[in-house]
């Protein structure tokens, strides 16, 4: 079992309720501006690309200082696990080599070696933020549309879901689209929920086909989402 370093361990506990306060709130605009997603095909084309959800507010105020915090939140948990440590590593590989091709040589060589082996891991850094950015942004854009998609099969289906209720069946749908509906998810809960699948997500970027499947069983599980009996359950709980 690979040790974590204890300075690994310690996040900052401003900075983690920074994080989840920037969450919040991006979920508060998700949940509170759901649009018009009529059918299955259409949350299909979102969710891949080939369709872009509209822009407003919530897209500008995930572009600002929330994608900031929560990207910052997430490459903290990533760098924290045993797939992040391996990457690390292997960026350093360049430089232990070098020095050790060296051993002896002048000081200004190991030098050189030092740096390539620096350079190796600054790539490797900013390929990190770049990717963990991206799962970010798109991730609540997902959120978004699934929110959409299900508030538009209420409407149709003359089923109101209320705010906690649309969030507790959007983070389940989005974390685990194979599991029961919780309806902790409506509080901190789904937080925790989504930070989970962004760091891994980050850590390792999913593959296009990887990307189809996760979409595909998305809209599966809302479609299979029993509106009716769910929101009276919400009712009596």
């Amino acid at each position: 079992m690979v040790r974590i370093p204890e300075p690994a361990k310690r996040l900052s506990a401003s900075a983690r309720i920074r994080s989840r306060e920037a969450l919040e709130q991006a979920l508060d605009r998700v949940f509170d501006e759901p649009f018009d997603v009529p059918d299955a095909q259409t949350a299909a084309r979102m969710l891949t690309g080939a369709a872009r959800p509209p822009a407003g507010a919530l897209i500008r105020f995930i572009e600002g200082q929330a994608l900031v915090r929560l990207g910052t939140q997430v490459a903290r948990l990533a760098s924290r696990s045993r797939a992040a440590s391996a990457a690390a590593r292997v960026a350093a590989i360049p430089a232990s080599a070098e020095a050790g091709a060296v051993a002896g040589a002048s000081g200004a060589a190991a030098g050189a070696a030092g740096s390539v082996g620096a350079a190796a891991l600054a790539a490797a850094a900013v390929t990190a933020a770049t990717r963990t950015t991206r799962t970010v942004g798109r991730g609540l854009t997902d959120v978004r549309i699934l929110a959409s998609y299900l508030a538009s099969r209420g409407r149709e289906q003359g089923v109101v879901l209320e705010k906690p209720l649309l969030r507790a069946l959007t983070l389940a749908v989005y974390t685990d689209p194979r599991r029961h509906v919780d309806f902790r998810l409506a509080g901190p809960r789904g937080a925790t929920s989504i930070f989970a699948r962004w760091t891994r997500d980050a850590v390792a970027t999913p593959s296009e086909a990887r990307r189809r499947e996760d979409v595909t069983a998305w809209i599966g599980a809302v479609d299979r989402l029993d509106l009716t009996g769910l929101a009276a359950q919400w009712t009596r709980r």
